[in-house]
């Protein structure tokens, strides 16, 4: 197994999806090899957004599923940066640094 990974937007979508099968069970895969899955507020805003208002699920399912997210997943709390970043490398150590 592997140590962690972090899932976006449409890979929360996915694994939720009645209509792609397949990439459902491509991302339930990739879920069961990993030891930790993070999350961030900003996807799961996101998830909530998409599934809500284009998907038309209902409130008590999408409570349902961020339960389950919060129980089974890491979520990383994304705050606002004092003075902005110049480069993807900088980005990308702030992320690791706060995970």
């Amino acid at each position: 197994m592997k140590d962690r990974i972090f899932l976006d937007t449409n890979t929360l979508i996915y694994v939720h999806s009645i209509t792609e099968p397949l990439k459902k069970q491509i991302i339930n895969e990739i879920i069961e090899n990993y030891n930790e899955i993070i999350l961030s507020t900003q996807v799961i805003n996101e998830f909530i957004n998409v599934m809500y208002k284009k998907r038309k699920v209902a409130l008590h399912e999408l409570n349902f599923a961020i339960n389950e997210l919060e129980n089974n997943f890491f979520i990383a709390q994304i705050t606002r940066l004092k003075k902005p970043l110049k480069s993807v490398k900088n980005i990308i150590t702030h992320i690791l640094i706060a995970l």
